[in-house]
């Protein structure tokens, strides 16, 4: 038991004294050698000395046990063992009996009417515990064997006025099913994990140990969900007798409690259920199975049996309302099924050693930009001191520099600033080195090494840093080209020109799974994203789109209860976000539990009246997400409710065709735009879709038509610009139905339409420039694109560069040029 509240976390003394007992009787009658052991909760027990020959001895035992948690004593009791000792340090236990404390500390406050005075809480009792002894023929109907114990504590544990605010719950379990698979029952005489089970509630910041349950089987009745549904318990409630119903019975396995706990509810905890209760939030209480450590065996499955009860506690804040009942849906953490992500020790030590190295580096380049500053402004007064005769290649000259320079440096304190900011770095690069040493040599000898190390890192980082002073704007637009948007843009692009191997190429070089497991579902391979959405998981386990994506996949599945833990979970880290509350209203939908759908799509009103969000547009956002990620369950069942709430309209079948897409089902796709064009016939988004299905199928003509209806309005697509420009430049080459690039061809250009391509492909670049619209600098922004380096080797052979145009072609069909038939064909021939 740990980590109590503030105000109740204070150390109390209890002192307990052994005075003495009657009235008892031994193997040899009142010839009897006794001692008494006494017992505080769980602390440790103590032994009076042994009293000689006594049926009424005197023991004087007197010790002090401090505690901390008030439920300790009002959950807890005295024991106490009557023992006879016998020859040879034999010991026989005679009785045994117990003092229970919270009648005598914390039952005190009781006033006749709210005016009268609040009463002295007790410090001191004294008790005659009755002892039952174990063996009843040793005594006489009327010995009645007693031992007469001093309870004092050193202060009140609940002051009176604190007591007066606050009030005790009684917290009473009686059973937990279904219980997993593993939980096993054995015979008496195995030693079995599981056959004694302690079960701990979390309350904010305190942990209370319940009573331990036994793991057993029984037949249960199976009740209707009316008869479990949690309701609160009035002061006027009775049972009824001969109301129950007829239930079929089904055997489970099962934990089973007896008795209850009390919980002191201070008035700051009384308070805070108040805010929840007014609020309308749930209670939650975190349980988990606890192996009894008799065993002393680890519990290795620890982390798939934990779990969390959320309790409405609105009932309280009714009229009469003493507490609630019920039977409550345990829900998990994401991490029981999919754990953490541990890092392994070695590798966590060569990432910071590593940081540490980047640090240093980091903080030498930092220094050298400084000293080049610095620098300057020597010159500048070196242009006033040194004598302008001498000749600038003079090592005379280059001698009074250098020292001019470190005069300056000495003069104005950078050389100390520097040292100082260096020295950080310095530090963390000797701890992460190597552990600490056990003899002085060790240690030198490691310095040493430490030293040369530095000062050939700051040689190479100093070389590094002046050799890119050249090479910096070509390096900041190479970094950009190879920065995660850029990568993300590229896989973008390959994925609508149908390149998926090189889309999936972008991806993997992306450290964002989520984008990579989203393509993988789309590509129709569900156990790749699967791997990735798992990953993500294991290293954060609050992030929303992938809890979003995965417990949809996981619903897809009929695996219910874990589809409910990570859409919960999603709602938890953003209860303000539209998308997740409505993909699990969705998904309560789907598993017909109409009353939970509701309160979320409640929620979701609420959100977006509360934020100013365009309503009623919450099922079309979630079926936008469910098309990118590929499901189409998901995505069907958005866009029927987006048809009840809202009427038919276009984008739902734009949503549709594009599912129709990805799964190869062109003439669906196709059904379905022309059902929208039915609703608007302007519809330029409809027609760029149209324009993009026709394109990939290879009917170019389709498709232009398709392009222009979308340019008479206004547009801003730069990949309609591109595929019109690639269409046009087809028509230029007069080979729209078997087009290739050939030397013939190019000569023979139709200028008028290579023009209009050429417009096309400027357009484009205006909106975004990518390396199929701009080839000036197509290379920089991209320079893996296979067909750049294919018109680059053609353009090379018109200008009888034969050279460059081997290179070219070779690096082309090393990044899968093959793809492109039509400029493959042309370099062939």
């Amino acid at each position: 038991m740990a980590n109590v509240q503030t105000e109740d976390q204070q150390i109390v003394t209890m002192t307990i004294k052994v005075l003495s007992a009657s009235n008892i009787k031994g193997s040899k009658g009142e010839h009897v050698n006794s001692f008494v052991r006494v017992q505080f909760a769980d602390y440790d027990y103590r032994d009076t000395t042994v009293a000689i020959d006594s049926a009424s001895p005197e023991y004087n035992l007197t010790f002090d046990q401090p505690f901390t948690l008030i439920e300790t004593v009002a959950n807890k009791s005295i024991t106490v063992t009557l023992i006879e000792s016998l020859p040879k340090e034999k010991t026989n236990v005679l009785g045994t009996g117990e003092v229970s404390l919270y009648k005598r500390f914390l039952d005190y406050y009781k006033r006749e009417t709210p005016d009268a005075p609040v009463p002295e809480c007790t410090l001191l009792t004294k008790e005659v515990v009755s002892i039952n002894y174990a063996n009843p023929k040793m005594l006489q109907p009327q010995d009645k064997p007693e031992v007469v114990l001093e309870i004092s504590l050193s202060k009140a544990l609940i002051e009176p006025s604190v007591m007066a605010k606050g009030v005790f719950a009684t917290l009473e379990l009686k059973d937990m099913y279904p219980l997993p698979e593993d939980w096993t029952l054995k015979e008496g005489n195995e030693k079995d994990l599981n056959s004694s089970i302690d079960l701990e509630h979390k309350e904010q910041d305190r942990t209370l140990v319940l009573n331990t349950g036994g793991l057993t089987t029984a037949t249960e009745k199976i009740l209707d969900p009316i008869e479990t549904t949690p309701r609160p318990i009035r002061d006027d409630e009775s049972e009824k007798p001969g109301s129950e119903t007829e239930h079929q019975t089904e055997e489970v396995k099962k934990i089973a409690w007896t008795g209850s706990s009390l919980i002191w509810l201070s008035p700051t905890v009384l308070g805070k259920l108040n805010v929840l209760a007014q609020k309308k939030k749930h209670l939650e209480l975190e349980v988990w199975r606890q192996v009894s450590p008799k065993f002393n065996v680890q519990d290795t499955a620890v982390h798939k049996h934990k779990g969390k009860i959320s309790i409405d506690i609105a009932s309280l804040m009714y009229p009469n309302v003493l507490g609630f009942k019920g039977r409550y849906p345990i829900t998990k953490s994401v991490s029981d099924f999919i754990p953490k992500r541990v890092v392994d020790p070695n590798l966590s030590h060569k990432k910071k050693s590593e940081q540490a190295e980047l640090e240093f580096k980091k903080q030498i380049r930092g220094i050298a930009e400084r000293l080049v500053g610095e620098y300057k402004e020597t010159l500048r007064l070196e242009a006033q001191q040194v004598d302008k005769s001498l000749d600038p290649n003079d090592p005379k000259l280059a001698e009074k520099r250098k020292k001019l320079f470190m005069f300056h440096l000495n003069k104005t304190g950078v050389y100390y600033n520097f040292k100082e900011q260096l020295k950080s770095a310095v530090v963390q690069i000797r701890f992460q080195k190597k552990s600490p040493f056990t003899e002085n040599s060790e240690l030198h000898g490691f310095m040493s090494q430490v030293y040369i190390y530095l000062v050939d890192e700051m040689h190479k980082t100093l070389h590094e840093f002046f050799k890119q002073v050249d090479q910096e704007k070509n390096l900041q637009v190479l970094a950009q080209a190879g920065g995660q948007e850029a990568l993300l843009q590229f896989a973008q692009i390959a994925e609508q020109d149908g390149n998926i191997s090189i889309a999936a190429k972008y991806h993997q070089e992306r450290v964002a799974k989520l984008d990579y497991g989203q393509f993988c579902m789309r590509q129709q391979m569900p156990a790749k994203a699967e791997e990735c959405f798992r990953e993500i998981l294991s290293r954060n386990p609050k992030h929303i789109l992938t809890l979003l994506t995965f417990g949809s996949i996981t619903a897809l599945k009929q695996h219910y209860e874990e589809a409910r833990v990570y859409l919960h979970k999603a709602v938890d880290a953003d209860p303000n976000n539209v998308l997740s509350n409505t993909v699990l209203a969705l998904f309560y939908s789907s598993i017909s539990e109409e009353l939970e759908a509701s309160k979320y799509l409640q929620q979701v009103q609420q959100i977006c009246e509360s934020l100013n969000k365009p309503k009623n547009q919450h099922f079309v956002q979630v079926a936008e997400f469910a098309v990118n990620a590929h499901l189409p369950e998901l995505a069907d069942q958005a866009l029927a409710q987006e048809l009840v709430l809202n009427g038919p309209s276009v984008k739902p079948y734009i949503l549709l065709a594009q599912l129709d897409v990805q799964r190869r089902l062109y003439t669906s796709a196709a059904n379905r735009l022309k059902e929208a064009l039915k609703l608007d016939q302007t519809s330029a988004d409809v027609w760029a879709c149209l324009g993009h299905l026709n394109f990939i199928q290879g009917r170019f003509n389709y498709a232009r038509t398709a392009y222009e209806n979308v340019l008479a309005s206004d547009c801003d697509n730069d990949l309609i610009f591109n595929r019109l420009g690639a269409i046009y430049l087809r028509e230029a080459y007069r080979q729209s139905d078997h087009f290739s690039l050939t030397m013939n061809s190019i000569k023979n250009l139709d200028k008028s339409a290579a023009l209009i391509a050429k417009d096309m492909y400027l357009k484009a670049c205006a909106i975004k420039a990518t390396s199929q619209s701009w080839l000036g600098e197509a290379n920089v922004i991209n320079h893996r694109d296979s067909d750049v380096w294919a018109c680059l080797s053609l353009l090379s052979l018109v200008l009888d560069r034969p050279v460059e145009a081997n290179q070219c072609i070779n690096q082309a069909f090393k990044l899968d040029i093959s793809c492109n038939r039509s400029i493959a064909t042309g370099i062939r021939d």
